[in-house]
């Protein structure tokens, strides 16, 4: 009897101890029947439109994805796992930067035990990129500036052969505070088209910003050959006719006529006087258009598309002036200041796309004060046309 007892007790005690073990927190089949992975979140973008991406743990009964607002992170929604979504997707800003985490549960006797969080930022796209400015720099190289988009995590850098053409990527910056690039790719003196675009990193993928506005970078101009070897000719009308008489220097020559303008300029017997001129060592400076400027957009641009390449054929560099300024209401042709200002970024565009030289007399005389100050108001006193033939040389470097 007394043994019998012994082998019941012993066996209680071990009973006993079974169901301590299945009862005690931290013991082996606690953790076992509450443990759930953490899910693994991932984000990404199109434009502003957000998509948050999940894992589900086996085990779980639903899973909690939490958005970041006013400084905490609030409940978007519960997704039970009967429903098989992964997957959520809304509408956001553009611009922005968007916080979620997401945890998993499980139920047990009603109550809930719950995962580690998972986390995940998502941004979307920046806004457009715009160039700021171009700078030919060598036959095969060219500088592209852009303003820098703070909202960016680095950019990319298209390039074209003509406005419209097939865009080819030529570079990618990893840096949003980088905001320009030199293009060592260029295979010929053309112009070359450039738009740039923004762009933010998102868990595995990219988001793109748009194009800002295409720019060019203008055809390549083999610096102008300089020194003592070389001379001027400059060609205008009353203007230059009156530098004719004021201004003398030996290796500079005058070809000019008072009131004229782009008729005279083109006609076949000027030409043929500037032809005989330009002997492969002398330049050509034109300084013509105050009584004409309306005919920028027409008569100037054909006439200038058709002389340069002859005149550049005849080994002369071509410097093509711009119209100075005048203070306060009309000029003597009835025009205002802002006619020429007109006038003069077209002729820089011009001299640009044929690979001549523009001068900018404009800002010169803007910056010194000088004006057309004599009595008719359309040409400049005698010490002003001497300041300019000095900038003109200066400018051309004989």
């Amino acid at each position: 009897m007394e043994k019998h007892l012994r082998r019941c007790s012993a066996a209680l005690i071990i009973m006993a101890a079974i169901l301590l073990s299945m009862w005690l927190p931290g013991t082996s089949a606690t953790v076992k029947a509450a443990t759930l992975s953490t899910p693994k979140v991932t984000g990404s973008a199109y434009n502003n439109v957000v998509t948050v991406k999940w894992t589900v743990p086996s085990n779980a009964s639903a899973v909690e994805l939490f958005r970041f607002e006013k400084n905490q992170y609030k409940l978007v929604k519960t997704f039970w796992k009967s429903k098989n979504v992964n997957t959520y997707k809304f509408t956001g800003d553009y611009c922005a930067s968007y916080k979620f985490k997401v945890r998993a549960f499980i139920i047990k006797n009603g109550k809930r035990t719950y995962s580690g969080n998972g986390w995940s930022v998502v941004k979307t796209a920046p806004r457009r990129t715009y160039i700021t400015t171009t700078k030919r720099e060598k036959l095969s190289s060219g500088l592209v500036k852009w303003a820098v988009n703070t909202k960016a995590d680095g950019y990319e850098i298209f390039r074209a052969s003509s406005r419209n053409g097939n865009y080819t990527k030529v570079a990618t910056v990893k840096s949003r505070n980088v905001s320009a690039v030199r293009d060592n790719t260029l295979k010929s003196s053309g112009t070359y088209y450039y738009r740039v675009r923004a762009y933010a990193n998102n868990s595995n993928s990219k988001v793109y910003g748009g194009f800002g506005t295409t720019e060019q970078l203008n055809k390549y101009t083999a610096p102008a050959t300089t020194g003592k070897n070389r001379k001027l000719l400059i060609v205008g009308d009353s203007r230059v006719a009156y530098m004719s008489n004021w201004c003398s220097d030996s290796k500079v020559s005058f070809i000019a006529k008072s009131n004229t303008g782009i008729s005279w300029l083109s006609s076949t017997s000027v030409q043929n006087q500037i032809l005989a001129s330009l002997d492969g060592s002398t330049d050509i400076a034109v300084w013509i258009g105050t009584n004409d400027y309306d005919y920028i957009y027409s008569k100037y641009v054909a006439y200038y598309t058709s002389i340069i390449p002859k005149w550049k054929a005849k080994g002369a560099n071509v410097y093509l002036v711009g119209l100075g300024q005048f203070l306060g209401g009309t000029d003597g042709y009835g025009g205002y200041n802002n006619d020429l200002v007109r006038f003069n970024a077209g002729l820089k565009t011009v001299a640009a796309s044929l690979g001549a030289r523009y001068v900018d007399l404009y800002s010169y005389l803007a910056t010194t004060g000088y004006s057309y100050m004599s009595g008719d108001r359309v040409h400049f006193s005698q010490a002003t046309t001497q300041a300019v033939f000095r900038f003109l040389v200066s400018a051309v470097g004989i």
